[in-house]
């Protein structure tokens, strides 16, 4: 379980109390922009250009940029799990 904590003070009478505000399963986004290491440019641009040309199918595309990006995906979802966060799920996007 993910808590995100803000620190704030309240006025209390005639002064001020510190409290804090816990918020317990707020959802967050995350984008990670890999290098070409990982998405080498050239396949991609071809992948998509397959699938604009309906030589592939789009769940094909999807297919081939999961398996693109497995590698950062492991990464990531390992440092994930090293933070306590046991729920996320990942997908290619392209922004």
């Amino acid at each position: 379980m993910v808590a995100s904590r803000n620190r704030s003070k309240v006025k209390v009478g005639s002064g001020y109390q510190s409290c804090y505000v816990v918020v317990k399963n707020i959802q967050r986004y995350v984008y990670a922009i890999p290098d070409d290491s990982i998405f080498h440019s050239d396949d991609v641009v071809k992948v998509e250009k397959d699938a604009k040309e309906s030589k592939i199918s789009l769940s094909s595309l999807q297919s081939k940029l999961h398996d693109v990006a497995s590698r950062l995906k492991n990464e990531v979802a390992k440092y994930l799990l090293n933070l306590n966060v046991s729920g996320f799920t990942m997908a290619p996007v392209k922004r």
